[in-house]
């Protein structure tokens, strides 16, 4: 590098000196250079008189001098931090230091004013050294001005400069006129002018902008000086996005790239809150835009741009955000060291929920800092819900169960998955959130979390009860908060309270699927359809409230209301498809003419115009995508398995009403395009990792397209957009004694009371057999003894089977979700029923052995599923002399499931051709209990069993309510005895 003369090399010194803000030194290099330039006085003397105000000021407010403390990113080394009587600045309160008394800086004051007289030139633009020096002393001038409160002089002092800016490209120049632009900002900020103040300190950055490769402390301090007052302002008075987003990315861009992190950090943690809170707003209002740093507009791009773009900036902020935290952990108490955590936490989950939450590796980064801040806020309720939430997003439902208890015992109510018979009070969370301190958790924030907890235990966990019990607690809370609340007519309120509404009727409908005592379950049933009636009242928009009433509407057998609730739902809502699947279920009741004809049609309509795009699936749906989102802007995973497995169930049922109004024979030939759909289905899904991977199903015939050719004209498919609510119902409810069975249908006998069926045991004592020994896992499988041995492959498909190898040999990452891993069970149980609906039709088309190598396969994915062991029992007994082989069977279903429905009937049918009848009585009570108290086939069997021991009047009370039931029951051929309406999606969202 080339040497400078000495003149020039005093002149570079004693620039640096005053960029670096090293004013003990200045004194020296100031004569220094007066001897390399005698001819010049005016950079001496003023040079010296500014060190001597800063250090004056310095001394007064006590802070160390500039050149003490690094700003640059170099420094590592923890410092106290002097800026923290701007801990508590708000947008309408910002700090400005103690002025100096006037006395103080009279003697500085008259040699400035001094030099500034003598050189002040002839008016013009200055010419001589020293006269360009004299315009730089009068920004010196208006510092100690504004430095002691007299505003007006400071302005009158800037408003006589005569300094071309367009001359001044670099050094301390630059540095002094950019401090008299923000000593502007802070005059009129002062004087109230606050439009004129932003002016000023946008006027400094544009500046800087334009000069971004200059450095120094004294720079950093005046321009974060600039860039605070400027933002916070701008907050005040509600800014442009434009203009504020600008000023808070260069202040971002000027913290990672320049300043040290343990500088101005309370100043720096302000500005990082209300970097958030406006990027919540922008982001909520759709204000939000891209911008470089240096404030070039970017070009138009779309919304989905957009939003990864404002992710991707918060993403930055918060690591910002968070390495800042670690700087004041250092030197702060306890106490707002837990202020700092609860905030940070608060800010962090509030964008996300606005902006999005991002991959899934992005969700447990957060997860961890939570769990981390849970051991230093002492078990904050807030924490707590966050960490709930992260998990539910991460689909760690088993540990979202103990993370909600958590929460709960929080907030004054334990044990909450433990339901109780005792009345819900919720007076103990309120009294709990009254008496805790530190704390901004609300009602509404417990009843948020209740709701989620509703979701997890009903769909995910598949808990009825405890699902409902969480419901009531919603409902509870909210119903106080209604009360107390004197706003009326407020739509936001409402659909909240019908949210609430609805989760209770969706949980309760659940709970009478599963409980087994016929009085709680007719309790359910009431329930459920009182809340869910009361949630379309409050939201009549809400088609998830119409699909649930309407599906908990077909369960207690009211087809033609749950026609028009489903009318109404696919009315706000055409695209979902369990309505449809539905729909069609209803309009294949036995109550209507023709009914299977309708609901193929219904079938049809729904699979020609709403199939799910298979590749619209993303890439990152297994480990990039969150399982669950409260947002509708965001997508998440389980969404597409939800789509993808109610587009294979509506072609399952396509394929069993074609079976009844063709027969088993005529559609054999559809297992292809099922089994294909079903591959197609699970490798778009990621269903092949590791050992498990899936084979198309191979066959003679080339494979047909996903969804097959509608046997219908066009012309007659249903059209979703002319579905009035109500929907057009077969006959008219007026004239229903004519088109439907002539006997007229009596109402009472659907809602008969189940307990004069229940069948005490002191009048029909009821004999259970023995259960067979339990088999192990390992066992060979009876099913390959009622096997052919002949080696002929199914036609018209092949029986190989699409996992390989078997499930039992199946392993899975540790590291893997348990998300996916409960999906892959979820998808291989979908695979066991499709193939055990093929034996089912092979069975009623009297090709037991194609039906015996259907049924191996299933075995082979399922050893330990119920319904696999009862189509082993089904093939067996369906041939002659092989009862023993179908009683063992049938009891190995039941060691796995007590109460199976579909084994229960079976060997209870198989004990009536062995005129076992007491015995089979014992298994058909036992089932007209529990799961199959809607089981037509059921009542019927047990019927024929009263009639066969001359109970006459149990007999025609039990055939007549399988009557009642049958004709409210969907008329399609199925291998399951449960009701096709337990399979629809519940808590939908």
């Amino acid at each position: 590098m080339e040497l400078l003369s000495k003149p020039l090399q005093a002149a570079a010194d004693l620039d640096t000196a005053r960029c670096k803000g090293q004013w003990q030194s200045i004194s020296v290099l100031a004569d220094r250079y007066k001897k390399y330039h005698p001819d010049e006085s005016v950079i001496q003397a003023t040079a010296v008189l500014e060190a001597e105000f800063a250090m004056l000021l310095a001394r007064h407010r006590k802070t160390p001098l500039v050149s003490n403390r690094s700003t640059t990113h170099l420094s590592t080394t923890p410092v106290v931090d002097h800026d923290t009587l701007y801990e508590h600045d708000t947008p309408d309160h910002i700090t400005l230091p103690e002025p100096l008394d006037p006395s103080m800086t009279e003697s500085i004051l008259t040699k400035l004013l001094s030099i500034i007289q003598q050189h002040r030139g002839g008016g013009g633009e200055p010419e001589t050294n020293d006269q360009w020096q004299a315009q730089f002393a009068k920004i010196i001038l208006a510092r100690i001005y504004f430095e002691t409160a007299r505003y007006d002089q400071a302005l009158e002092a800037l408003e006589r400069l005569a300094l071309p800016m367009q001359q001044v490209h670099s050094g301390y120049g630059m540095v002094l006129l950019i401090q008299a632009r923000v000593i502007k900002g802070g005059c009129y900020e002062m004087q109230g002018h606050i439009a004129s103040a932003i002016e000023a300190y946008e006027a400094a950055w544009s500046v800087y902008e334009q000069h971004s490769a200059e450095k120094g402390e004294v720079l950093w301090s005046w321009i974060e000086e600039c860039l605070y007052r400027a933002i916070l302002l701008h907050v005040r008075q509600d800014g442009s996005p434009r203009s504020v987003l600008r000023l808070l990315r260069g202040y971002m861009h000027l913290s990672t790239s320049h300043w040290s992190s343990f500088w101005r950090m309370h100043k720096r943690w302000i500005v990082f809150r209300h970097y958030a809170r406006f990027l919540i707003k922008t982001c909520n209002e759709g204000t939000w835009f891209p911008m470089s740093i240096q404030g070039d507009l970017q070009p138009k791009v779309s919304a989905t741009t957009n939003q990864a773009s404002a992710y991707e900036e918060l993403l930055c902020l918060t690591a910002l955000y968070r390495s800042l935290l670690s700087s004041l952990s250092s030197h702060s108490d306890p106490s707002d060291h837990v202020r700092y955590v609860l905030e940070l936490a608060e800010l962090m989950t509030d964008a996300h929920d606005a902006i999005g939450w991002g991959e899934i590796s992005n969700i447990r980064r957060v997860l961890q800092f939570l769990q981390a801040a849970k051991e230093r806020t002492f078990n904050s309720i807030c924490i707590a819900r966050y960490i709930f939430f992260c998990l539910m997003r991460l689909g760690n439902f088993v540990e979202a169960a103990y993370a909600l208890r958590s929460y709960m015992e929080l907030v004054g109510m334990p044990e909450i998955d433990q339901p109780t018979v005792d009345d819900v009070k919720v007076h103990s969370i309120q009294q709990r959130l009254r008496t805790v301190q530190d704390t901004k958790e609300t009602e509404l924030d417990v009843i948020h979390v209740l709701l989620a907890g509703v979701e997890l235990y009903g769909r995910e966990r598949h808990n009825g009860h405890v699902a409902a019990h969480v419901a009531d607690v919603a409902v509870e809370l909210i119903k106080d908060l209604d009360e107390a609340r004197h706003e009326k007519n407020n739509t936001q309120w409402d659909a909240l309270v019908a949210q609430c509404y609805r989760m209770r009727g969706s949980a309760y409908g659940l709970y009478a699927v599963q409980c087994e005592s016929p009085e709680v379950r007719s309790s359910c049933h009431h329930e459920a359809i009182v809340s869910l009636t009361k949630a379309a009242e409050l939201d009549p928009s809400s088609w998830q409230t119409y699909y649930e009433l309407a599906t908990q509407q077909a369960q207690v057998k009211d087809v033609v209301a749950a026609l028009n609730s489903i009318g109404r739902s696919l009315h706000l809502e055409p695209t979902h498809l369990p309505s449809w699947h539905l729909l069609s279920l209803l309009y294949s009741c036995r109550q209507f003419n023709d009914p299977s004809s309708r609901a193929l049609e219904t079938i049809e309509t729904a699979l020609s115009r709403f199939a799910p795009d298979i590749n619209a699936i993303p890439n990152n749906l297994k480990y990039g995508l969150p399982v669950l989102s409260w947002s509708e802007q965001e997508n998440y995973s389980k969404r597409y398995y939800d789509q993808a497995e109610a587009y294979l169930r509506i072609r399952m049922a396509q394929v069993a009403l074609l079976e009844k109004m063709q027969g088993p024979n005529a559609v054999l030939k559809l297992y292809n395009d099922l089994f294909a759909t079903y591959t197609q289905l699970a490798q778009s899904l990621g269903m092949n990792h590791q050992g498990e991977f899936i084979r198309r199903v191979s066959s003679d015939t080339t494979s047909s397209p996903t969804t097959p050719t509608p046997s219908r004209s066009s012309s007659k498919l249903l059209d979703p957009s002319n579905v009035p609510p109500p929907p057009p119902i077969p006959e008219d409810t007026t004239t229903m004694d004519d088109t439907t069975k002539k006997r007229p249908r009596k109402k009472s006998m659907v809602f008969l009371d189940i307990r004069r069926l229940s069948h005490s045991s002191s009048s029909h004592d009821s004999t259970h057999s023995p259960s067979s020994a339990q088999t192990t896992p390992t066992s060979r499988s009876r099913s390959s003894s009622i096997q052919d041995k002949n080696d002929s492959s199914i036609a018209p498909f092949s029986h190989t089977p699409l996992f390989s190898p078997p499930c039992h040999t199946i392993t899975h990452s540790s590291t893997q979700s348990t998300f996916i891993r409960t999906m892959r069970e979820r998808w291989q149980k979908l695979l066991v029923q499709l193939w055990l609906m093929s034996a089912a039709t092979f069975i009623r088309a009297g090709r037991l052995d194609e039906a015996g190598k259907a049924v191996s396969e299933a075995e082979q994915l399922g050893l330990l599923d119920a319904d696999v062991w009862q189509h082993v029992g089904r093939i067996a007994s369906s041939k002659e002399d092989d009862s023993e082989t179908a009683l063992e069977s049938y009891h190995k279903a039941l060691t796995l499931d007590p109460d199976h429905l579909g084994t229960l009937i079976d060997l209870a049918s198989l004990y009536m051709a062995l005129n076992e009848y007491e015995v089979a009585q014992g298994l058909l009570e036992r089932a007209t209990k529990a799961r199959g108290w809607d089981c037509a086939e059921a009542w019927f069997l047990l019927g024929q069993v009263y009639q066969h021991q001359g109970s006459i009047q149990e007999a025609k009370e039990s055939l007549l309510y399988a009557i009642d039931i049958s004709d409210a029951t969907p008329n399609m051929v199925t291998s399951f005895f449960t009701s096709p309406f337990d399979q629809l999606a519940r808590f939908v969202a």
